[in-house]
């Protein structure tokens, strides 16, 4: 809700026509969902949006007593640590989940179904007051795809809806081979601390308008021809998050970039990227700021200085993109505002 209508009008949710005992295969994933999953029946399945790019399926028990939901969407940031960060996040923050407490002191990483290395994180919580008695969280990678399970009771503990939580894993049926050169590590705070200003907003200018809108496109060819080549993520330095992070955003960067950082909004995939603009145009090209949504791009006006994150969601909000880029890295059609200077 964040950010509904910034990027495109909001489009309501759409219910998918699944008999309740029959599988459904997400057709690009390949991942398949039974009509039950660890002792839980589904009641729900749909799909936020009109391409299945966020879809949403729910579980639970005949008594409505345990319930699950699974996520799955394409993110613009491919981070298992990233999404599990901002996903704790807002369990940790949740007013039903008051008290909310674990007895492992730090997330488990494991291999997803089919994967080689432990590319996953998974952690189980108590609630120590309220309906709930326990939940839980498992982030798990399908190539270009996250799947996301929330699991939360009102009898069960933390040692049983862990329990229960293996169990879905295991039933969900995920498709082979995966493909997972990256190994899952929690995120960590920031160690240094990044200069950010009260910045001022740039004049558009075109040539900064259409680099940006290339810019996704670039990085969506290099990752595809990474991953054929089995070398994702190889080689990236880890992300750590600046500051606590609230439910509505969270901020990331490497710990030694001064000139750089991610707003990730929510918990289900879309991002911010805040960075330097290319000095070979102007001396002082500013600082670039890009809506990246599960299926498109959006350049906002660049600020003058590196901007503080409450300006950059302020920014997004209230202002029309420049462009807007839809398509990926084979493929894309760019949209230009016809209110930039030519």
């Amino acid at each position: 809700m964040l950010l509904a209508g910034l990027s495109g009008p909001a489009t309501a949710k759409r219910d998918l026509a699944v008999p309740p005992a029959a599988g459904w295969q997400h057709a690009a994933s390949k991942l398949i969902l039974m009509g039950k999953l660890g002792g839980l029946a589904r009641t729900e399945i749909y799909d936020l949006g009109d391409k299945e790019l966020d879809v949403v399926v729910q579980y639970a028990t005949a008594d409505k007593s345990t319930q699950a939901t699974i996520y799955l969407f394409k993110p613009a940031l491919a981070s298992v640590p990233v999404w599990f960060d901002r996903s704790e996040t807002q369990i940790r923050l949740r007013p039903a989940f008051r008290g909310v407490a674990s007895r492992q002191n730090a997330p488990l990483a494991f291999p997803a179904p089919g994967a080689s290395i432990a590319n996953a994180l998974r952690q189980s919580f108590s609630i120590n007051s309220g309906d709930f008695k326990s939940t839980a969280l498992a982030v798990m990678p399908i190539d270009d795809w996250l799947v996301v399970v929330r699991l939360s009771s009102n009898i069960v503990d933390e040692a049983q809806i862990d329990s229960k939580m293996s169990d879905i894993i295991g039933a969900i049926r995920f498709p082979s081979p995966a493909i997972a050169t990256e190994a899952a590590v929690r995120v960590e705070p920031c160690v240094t601390s990044q200069k950010r200003f009260r910045a001022r907003l740039m004049k558009p200018d075109m040539a900064q308008v259409l680099l940006g809108a290339l810019i996704p496109q670039v990085e969506a060819k290099a990752v595809a021809e990474a991953r054929r080549d089995g070398k994702s993520g190889v080689g990236a330095k880890p992300l750590c998050r600046d500051g606590q992070g609230s439910s509505a955003f969270g901020v990331y960067r490497t710990d030694d970039d001064a000139k750089a950082y991610t707003l990730a909004f929510g918990d289900a995939g879309r991002v911010a990227t805040v960075s330097a603009g290319i000095a070979l145009l102007q001396p002082n090209p500013g600082f670039q700021v890009i809506l990246r949504d599960l299926d498109s791009s959006s350049v906002y006006p660049m600020f003058d200085k590196l901007p503080q994150p409450e300006q950059v969601l302020s920014l997004i909000q209230n202002q029309s993109p420049l462009s807007r880029t839809t398509g990926g890295d084979k493929a894309s059609n760019i949209t230009v505002s016809p209110s930039i200077p030519k």
